[in-house]
């Protein structure tokens, strides 16, 4: 029973996992990358990094005779950990975001880069859209 739960649990850490480097690797966040390119890359290693760490923690608590109450406070510690880990990405990537806005307006200002800078600022809108959808 121990066993089959820990396999639905990475299963679903498995997928989770995925999909945040997924998005995080997606077209859409293609201009904060430019711009964060080392705190996207940094927050990506430290994905693959809690990917492999959930693996390992499963791999321990079938081969151990840890209490269920054990792993359920465990569990929830990682948790709290990992969803500050969150926030402050989430801040960074925003943070990044509100850069990439000022420098293409800061960019705007220039004659010949005006028409560029408009139209990344259409795209980066039309992608912040895409994603308010995606969420709803």
């Amino acid at each position: 029973m121990r066993a089959e739960f820990v396999g639905m649990l990475e299963e679903t850490l498995d997928r989770t996992y995925e999909a945040a480097a997924s998005e995080i690797n997606s077209n859409d966040l293609a201009p904060l990358r430019e711009v964060a390119s080392s705190s996207t890359l940094a927050f990506s290693t430290a994905l693959l990094a809690d990917a492999k760490e959930a693996k390992r923690l499963g791999a321990t608590w079938v081969g151990t005779g840890t209490s269920y109450e054990e792993l359920t406070d465990q569990f929830t510690k990682e948790q709290a950990a990992k969803e500050d880990e969150l926030q402050k990405a989430q801040r960074v990537l925003a943070a990044a975001g509100a850069k990439a806005a000022n420098l293409r307006h800061g960019v705007a200002k220039e004659k010949p880069c005006a028409e560029a800078a408009n139209i990344a600022s259409l795209l980066a809108a039309v992608q912040r859209g895409l994603h308010v959808l995606q969420d709803n």
